[in-house]
Parts: structure tokens; sequence; C-alpha cells
């Protein structure tokens, strides 16, 4: 009752009263709907991202799972063994070519799609262009994903934004510079919104 909460309100030891939040819910499952999939996925279209390959660049590599079964193509040893990353990794991946084995309603978006995967490590500078160049060139990668960045933390916010080397290989590769075979490039986006930077 609104009268309860009122009284309960005056009290010295309470700090903070809420309305109770409903249950969380998965939403992945919206996800094809709300940019589109779903539309291109059947009838006229029935896009499945056959033939397409997708180049994953992450810290770590997707562990096999059901809905990707023989479709990573891991093209170096990964050095990083950290379940968060491992975990993380497969989660993109069953974003990108899940095909719903497990459960259809979380089906990726390119069901069909190879994955060709490499590490983005400490090296990164030094690396990128020539993984990149395997990736499209050697293995024939038609997009790029890219989950990982930098998480600055006060005070060293002056770390957003910094044009590096990093980001003029990237812009050089979606520009054509690099090499002959231009590619989109997709990266991650908001993950450091709540750090303390402003």
């Amino acid at each position: 009752q609104k009268e309860n909460v009122d009284e309960i309100s005056e009290l010295d030891e309470v700090e903070w009263i809420e309305q109770i939040s409903p249950k969380p819910i998965g939403q992945l499952d919206q996800s094809r709907d709300v940019i589109g999939a779903n539309t291109v996925q059947t009838g006229t279209y029935d896009l499945t991202g056959e033939d397409i390959t997708i180049f994953q660049y992450e810290p770590a590599s997707a562990f096999e799972h059901d809905d990707f079964q023989g479709r990573i193509n891991k093209r170096e040893l990964f050095q990083d063994n950290n379940q968060d990353n491992i975990d993380h990794a497969t989660h993109v991946a069953g974003i990108m070519v899940g095909d719903g084995t497990r459960n259809n309603s979380y089906r990726g978006i390119a069901t069909k799609s190879e994955v060709i995967a490499y590490e983005s490590d400490i090296q990164l500078a030094l690396e990128l262009e020539y993984e990149y160049e395997k990736a499209v060139i050697l293995y024939g990668s038609d997009l790029a994903s890219n989950s990982f960045g930098i998480t600055p933390t006060t005070p060293n916010c002056e770390d957003l934004g910094d044009y590096t080397t990093i980001s003029r290989s990237l812009d050089n590769l979606i520009n054509g510079n690099l090499f002959t075979k231009k590619i989109p490039v997709i990266f991650s986006n908001g993950n450091e919104r709540n750090i303390g930077c402003s």
C-alpha cells in the first residue's frame, strides 16, 4: 500500500525505495527482427551468408559449439586462455554465424557463413596489417568483426579518441590503401560508457 511506503520512507534508516523491476529477459532473440535479418532470411531473399567468410579478430577464439560446428577456422595458435575472453568470442561468433541448432530463437545473422579467426594481442599495432592481409587475401574474408578495444580509467581519459597506428592501419584497410580488396570493417562500440570519463 502507498500509505505504508510513505511511512517507511520517513524512517531514518531507509536510504532508497524503488519499485521491483520486471524480470530480466534475453533480448538477443529480438536483434534479427530489429535489424531486418528475419526479412532477408526468408521468402524472396533467403539470405543465409552462404559463401561468405567473416574475419573474427579478438583476444581469444570461440570454443566449438553445436551452432557453428566446423565453421570456425583458427589460423594461429591462440595464447589467451582467459575464460571470459573465450566466452566472449563464442558469444560474438554465435551472433554472427550461429545456425540455431540448440535454439532456433537465438540463431545468428549469417547462419551458413565461415569464420577465419586471428588473435588480437599485445602486438596488435605490429600484426594488424599482416593478419588482416592473410585473412582477406589468403583466406578470402569478405568482412571483418573486431570486438576488442582499450578501457582507460580515470585519470587516463585522454587515451580515448587518440588517432593511433592501429587507427591509421584500419583507415588504410577500409579505404583500400593496404591491398586491392576493400572489405567492410565492423567494430564493437559503447563498452566504455561506465568508466568515469566524460
